[in-house]
């Protein structure tokens, strides 16, 4: 018989003896604490924030073991959000708001909600339906490529073959159509080689410096240098 949540150690107790900063991304002492059902624990905390950027940890623990309720709680998070956010880097609101799709894409692999909802939401058309907050005047114009591209990185690191096959077909645009999705193209692909490691799901965990030496060999590797190549031809750089 399996244990009920009520007769184990809450996840809040495991956390309190942790270093959890609950706006940023927890490290691997969080993660070898996380257990398949801890899922609607999360998903009661993640509600308890009423700042989206207080979610971020909360967030990155449920690609460990989320599904279906993890993908439903941050999708209606993003579709409900009204109001104005200010200038993006400088607003952790609106920056954890855009990791929000980024960190379906794990969640993904086990969510058909999260697959479906990532696929839909790499297309520019469907934000153009769905958001309804506006940003910053510099950035207004392109906010629903910035959000359809971090899906797209999110799909990507889902390691699901629809993502390869979205990167590949894209990337056959032409070339003004494509110029604006170089780096997201290059930036989808990298996740996707990282998808195919063992253990993947640790990516989110890993320190920034561990995430920068993976980023430094991935630009290393020979992929990495056609993608850069690639990047440089579309942009006019050569």
């Amino acid at each position: 018989v399996s244990q009920s949540r009520y007769d184990r150690i809450t996840l809040k107790e495991r956390l309190s003896k942790v270093d959890l900063n609950k706006t940023r991304y927890p490290g691997m002492a969080v993660a070898e604490l996380l257990q398949p059902q801890d899922e609607d624990e999360l998903v009661d905390l993640f509600h308890e924030e009423s700042l989206i950027r207080n979610r971020v940890a909360y967030m990155v623990m449920m690609t460990r073991h989320g599904g279906d309720k993890s993908a439903q709680a941050m999708i209606d998070m993003v579709k409900s959000q009204k109001g104005f956010f200010k200038d993006p880097p400088n607003d952790d609101d609106h920056e954890a708001l855009h990791r929000a799709l980024f960190f379906l894409g794990p969640i993904a692999v086990r969510s058909d909600i999260a697959r479906q909802f990532l696929r839909d939401a790499c297309e520019i058309e469907c934000w153009k339906l769905h958001r309804q907050y506006s940003v910053v005047e510099r950035v207004e114009p392109h906010e629903d490529r910035y959000l359809a591209a971090d899906a797209l990185t999110g799909l990507a690191l889902s390691g699901l073959p629809e993502a390869m096959e979205l990167i590949t077909a894209m990337k056959q645009w032409d070339r003004d159509r494509v110029n604006p999705w170089a780096g997201g193209l290059s930036e989808a692909a990298e996740m996707f080689e990282y998808s195919k490691e063992p253990d993947h799901w640790k990516y989110l965990f890993l320190t920034n410096d561990e995430k920068m030496k993976k980023a430094m060999n991935w630009r290393e590797s020979s992929a990495g240098k056609e993608w850069k190549a690639w990047r440089r031809k579309i942009r006019g750089i050569e």
